[in-house]
């Protein structure tokens, strides 16, 4: 894996993890593909509870 494809992973995960439920559109502003949020979604990184939002898997979610 390449350095840029480590850094749309970091800022995906950021994404996923300050909004906790993002819009594709989120992600979309920050520079990072649907093409490789896909790929996120194939490794377990990010679930897709809704036609146009991702979130971090059960197990990755911190609560307080």
């Amino acid at each position: 894996m390449g350095a840029t494809q480590g850094t749309l992973k970091d800022r995906a995960l950021t994404i996923a993890k300050e909004r906790g439920i993002a819009r594709v559109r989120d992600f979309d502003a920050a520079g990072v593909p649907r093409a490789y949020l896909r790929r996120l979604q194939d490794q377990g990184l990010l679930v897709r509870p809704g036609a146009v939002s991702l979130s971090l898997p059960m197990g990755m979610v911190r609560i307080p």
